[in-house]
This record gives structure tokens, C-alpha cells and sequence, in this order.
């Protein structure tokens, strides 16, 4: 009888583990913000940003406890950077070849060195977004 009762209550705790993966992988797992990102305070950080990210309300900028310019909102900055720099991540993704920026933004982070050759606009473009994610990756612990 107690042998039969062992495995019932192992069977319990397996299938409650593969039940409960999801939830806990997606707390445990996802890029979370630390306290020391999440409570930024709004500043006006026009010495150290583009004035192209001063003239839109999604990149509204603050400064976080280590001192780093980071956007207020990041979900809001990144979805708007994703459209505005769109002609920029198709380019970068057909030359790289990291995937896809919006899913692989922290290695493209990694390249703002890398000079492209094609026209003007488009190396404008380019910059813009390499300026972008030098800040948005302030946001995030795994970058420091």
C-alpha cells in the first residue's frame, strides 16, 4: 500500500512540474528589468541623445541609478524604432545575417561599428538605429 501511495504522489509532482514549467521558465527566463532600470527618473538627456529621438513622444528618455540614458517606456521606444528604422533592419538582416533585428536586437547592439556601404540616407538610417540600441540596451541587466 505505501509503495503505491510513493508513486502516486510521484506522479502528482510530474505532472504539476510540466504543468507549472511554462509559468515558472517565463518569470524565471524572460529579460526582466531590475529595480535599477524599472525606477528611472525623467530627465532631458539632450547631450547624449539624437535630436531625431527628442522629436517623438515613444522615445521619451530618463536616466536610470547607474546613470545611463534609457527610454521612459522601452516596449513603446522598440515598437516605434521598428518602424521607424525599418528600411535600416531589412538591410542589416540581408547583410549580417543575424535574423531578424527585432528578435536578435542585442547582437546587432554588438555591431555599431560596422560601417555599411550604401547610399547616404540609408547609412543615416543605420546610425539612427545603432544610436537607438545603444540606449534601449541600458534598460536591461544582461548587457552589464
Amino acid at each position: 500500500m505505501k509503495v503505491k501511495n510513493v508513486y502516486y504522489t510521484f506522479f502528482i509532482f510530474i505532472v504539476l512540474a510540466i504543468l507549472c514549467y511554462p509559468i515558472i521558465s517565463t518569470y524565471a527566463f524572460e529579460n526582466k528589468k531590475s529595480d535599477i532600470y524599472k525606477n528611472a527618473i525623467e530627465y532631458n538627456c539632450s547631450d547624449n541623445i539624437n535630436n531625431y529621438f527628442k522629436s517623438k513622444q515613444a522615445y521619451k528618455t530618463g536616466i536610470n541609478a547607474l546613470n545611463r540614458t534609457i527610454f521612459i517606456d522601452t516596449e513603446k521606444a522598440f515598437e516605434q524604432a521598428m518602424i521607424d528604422f525599418k528600411n535600416a533592419c531589412d538591410y542589416l538582416e540581408t547583410e549580417l545575417q543575424f535574423g531578424t533585428v527585432k528578435h536578435n536586437w542585442q547582437i546587432y547592439a554588438q555591431q555599431r561599428a560596422w560601417k555599411p556601404d550604401c547610399e547616404k540616407e540609408l547609412q543615416e538610417e543605420i546610425t539612427l538605429l545603432f544610436s537607438f540600441l545603444d540606449i534601449y540596451k541600458n534598460s536591461f541587466d544582461s548587457f552589464y
